[in-house]
């Protein structure tokens, strides 16, 4: 009998864990208004990031919004859940880019407006700057 009540003790306390644990170790992502069913929605990060737009093929495809938590906001293109095509990226620190990405970076002719007002145009390849410039 005493085994018996040591036995369920122990497994309270391990389903006990488990319900403590498991919601916050896997991810809460989740839509928050519409979905890849509907073709658009808002796309709410556990770390706080935010996707607001289009959405097709169960990914961020066509026109969309990704608010990042450290302030810094995309608009723009996106395929396969990248940022691609034309957009604009605003940094938090009110620098701002605006021109070609491709696979999730800036990729192409690019302006980069720093909050200074000091200004970047040229080209872009995997997030750097190539080439002269001006």
């Amino acid at each position: 009998m005493k085994d018996k009540i040591v036995q369920s003790i122990f497994s309270l306390i391990s389903i006990t864990t488990l319900l403590i644990i498991v919601p916050t170790t896997f991810a809460q992502n989740a839509w928050l208004g519409g979905s890849c069913m509907s073709g658009s929605g808002i796309y709410q990060f556990s770390n706080g990031d935010r996707y607001e737009g289009q959405c097709r093929n169960n990914g961020f495809n066509g026109q969309g919004t990704l608010i990042l938590q450290s302030g810094d906001r995309y608009q723009g293109s996106f395929r396969n859940d990248l940022k691609e095509g034309q957009g604009t990226y605003l940094y938090a620190n009110g620098n701002r880019h605006q021109g070609q990405f491709g696979g999730g970076q800036r990729n192409g002719n690019g302006v980069l407006q720093f909050a200074n007002g000091e200004r970047y145009e040229g080209s872009y390849s995997n997030d750097e700057r190539s080439g002269r410039g001006t």
